[in-house]
């Protein structure tokens, strides 16, 4: 298994992990709840776009990635006392999802390696 999709697994269980965590159990030493979205959904999907080559697999996984953080905001104000859905928190999810992409791009851009945005998705002149 690719370091690349073990990390990715990690990183998903520590998402669910912790949308599910009651709120009075998350450490109070935790840097702003937005961030933390934004950085864990950014990283994410950097994974899942310089795992997966195929265009298309990479636009349906990372719906799926934002339909997890939908599902999760719904699951946690059912089954987690003391916490409830937040628009905020799916904004920073999909700014997170945003940016992880432009990383993964612009990692690829700035190694040389433009083959990362596959074909159709390919810059011009590339």
């Amino acid at each position: 298994m690719p370091l690349t999709v073990a990390a990715l697994m990690v990183l998903l269980l520590a998402i669910i992990a912790g949308s599910l965590t009651p709120a009075r159990w998350m450490p109070s030493w935790l840097p702003n709840d937005k961030l933390l979205h934004a950085m864990a959904y950014g990283l994410a999907a950097m994974l899942l776009f310089l795992q997966l080559g195929d265009p298309w697999a990479r636009l349906w996984a990372l719906a799926a990635l934002l339909m997890m953080g939908w599902g999760l905001e719904c699951l946690q104000q059912r089954l987690v006392q003391g916490r409830e859905f937040s628009k905020g928190d799916l904004m920073a999810n999909g700014v997170g999802v945003l940016l992880g992409v432009g990383l993964a791009i612009g990692w690829g851009t700035w190694h040389g390696t433009p083959e990362l945005l596959g074909a159709s998705m390919a810059l011009p002149g590339q």
